[in-house]
């Protein structure tokens, strides 16, 4: 299938990642129905930001684990004018971290690819949460969606449940904490600082 995304940008970058992970013997499992050829104020830049920094950090972070342990999977939803970019990748659970700030595994440095992630979330009134488990690493933006931006009723009514994302207890856990229910319709919002 060479058709992922109704968005001709994105769809070109994922089927990039998804050769680039079939070489790395990665089990990747996109889901980007909900974005469109047009995505409101939102630019396509910035979504190829987002989504290219969340998987190629996630396909370097699987290439420590043996084959058959690798395993990225990216959703995405639009939910009360926001646009909800959800990613769960198994690793090996080393992460380097300071005071909420993630550091580089390849340079004993500040990672740019998280930090610019934030930098577009915030540019579009959105925030970001990024969870490291012992298996599993939990990624979440919203980017929020101006009032003239219709959002088509297909999506309005997907239900988050019905994303390819696989759940596990842990997986399930940390998302409730962050406020993100993977197995409701509903996404609440809560004065945090984190995806919600």
């Amino acid at each position: 299938n060479l058709f992922l995304c109704r968005n001709v940008v994105m769809n070109s970058m994922s089927l990039y990642f998804r050769s680039l992970a079939k070489k790395q013997q990665i089990d990747l499992t996109l889901q980007l129905t909900a974005i469109g050829e047009k995505n409101g104020p939102i630019q396509d830049s910035d979504l190829c930001v987002i989504l290219g920094n969340l998987l190629e950090n996630a396909i370097e972070a699987s290439t420590y684990l043996p084959a058959e342990q690798r395993r990225i999977a990216l959703t995405s939803r639009i939910y009360n004018k926001k646009l909800f970019i959800l990613m769960d990748n198994s690793y090996d659970g080393f992460c380097s971290q300071k005071s909420g700030v993630f550091y580089s595994r390849k340079r004993a440095d500040k990672g740019t690819g998280l930090a610019s992630i934030e930098t577009v979330a915030s540019k579009y009134h959105g925030m970001v949460s990024f969870d490291p488990g012992d298996k599993n690493f939990v990624s979440a933006v919203y980017l929020v969606l101006t009032e003239e931006y219709t959002v088509p009723y297909a999506l309005s009514l997907s239900p988050l449940n019905h994303f390819p994302l696989r759940k596990s207890p842990a997986v399930y856990a940390r998302c409730k904490l962050r406020g993100i229910f993977l197995n409701s319709t509903l996404c609440r919002s809560r004065q945090t600082g984190h995806i919600v």
